[in-house]
């Protein structure tokens, strides 16, 4: 049995959930590895520049309101939006064949960055209609519930957009590793 038919037998239910988003879910060979990997980015891409178009607005209507925390915390969230974007864009994927352990990770790396991402989507809706909702509603005051639920959920997105930032980083490391050498250091550290 290869690597790759070891890894998705292990991870059967992980995969089922990802092949739900990605179709032709693969990482048997180089060439699946590397289709594989472009769908994983092309949907992480669409899906942030989706949320980024969403920052936008949410700052663009917090600013006509005065909301200056919103603004400044908003912002911040673009920027790192913008950061990972630029990531995901231009990191390097080597396919040398990587054990079932590795597999293993990739496939939990790809559901939970897959996860984040809607999650980050759905987040970024909820704060705009909540902002919307406050412009539509200018004669009454924006009370401190709805204030704090506001800026916890701003508080959770920025979280969110950090946690897949690192996510998407360790799986590009697992992917870069040089498998022939870290068996041969492991056998080394052995002796």
């Amino acid at each position: 049995m290869s690597e790759w038919e070891e890894a998705r037998r292990k991870e059967y239910h992980k995969v089922k959930e990802i092949e739900k988003t990605i179709k032709s879910y693969n990482y048997s060979d180089k060439a699946h590895a590397h289709s594989t990997n472009d769908k994983i980015l092309e949907f992480l891409l669409n899906r942030l520049r989706e949320s980024k178009k969403i920052v936008f607005d949410i700052i663009d209507i917090a600013y006509s309101q005065q909301k200056d925390f919103v603004v400044r915390v908003m912002e911040k969230i673009r920027d790192d939006m913008d950061i990972l974007i630029d990531k995901i864009k231009t990191t390097h994927f080597d396919w040398l064949g990587l054990p079932e352990n590795l597999i293993s990770r990739i496939i939990e790396h790809d559901l939970d960055m897959i996860k984040l991402v809607t999650r980050i989507d759905n987040d970024t809706e909820w704060i705009r209609e909540k902002v919307l909702e406050t412009k539509r509603e200018s004669s009454r005051l924006f009370d401190r519930e709805e204030q704090k639920a506001l800026q916890n959920r701003i508080h959770i997105l920025s979280d969110e957009v950090n946690e897949l930032s690192d996510i998407f980083i360790e799986r590009a490391e697992i992917f870069n590793l040089d498998v022939e050498n870290l068996v041969g250091d492991i056998a080394l550290r052995e002796l």
